[in-house]
């Protein structure tokens, strides 16, 4: 439901798929959750679908078994996850490196 609203309400049916998903999850939700403070967006925020992903990341978090397409789908942050993973055994962990 929410989906079909932002597709249709916020983005005038002019961007879908995985676009519109990386807008919502990377633009939308952290500016309404910035704009009010009382607004808790962090549930909607991991749930909701991945947006423009390296394929790597999704073949990773399939083989680890976190996802499985059926009863535990694809999500947003398991994406975060991942990419924060990758980052921290890229560079180090510890202190903050951004």
């Amino acid at each position: 439901f929410l989906r079909k609203i932002f597709s249709e309400t916020v983005m005038g049916r002019s961007m879908g798929g995985t676009r519109m998903e990386t807008m919502v999850i990377d633009a939308f939700l952290p500016l309404l959750a910035a704009n009010d403070a009382s607004l808790n967006l962090f549930d909607l925020w991991f749930s909701w679908y991945a947006g423009d992903t390296p394929q790597r990341l999704k073949d990773a978090i399939g083989v680890i078994g976190v996802v499985d397409g059926v009863g535990n789908p694809m999500a947003n942050g398991w994406i975060q996850g991942a990419l924060s993973l990758e980052y921290e055994l890229r560079y180090g962990g510890g202190e903050s490196h951004l």
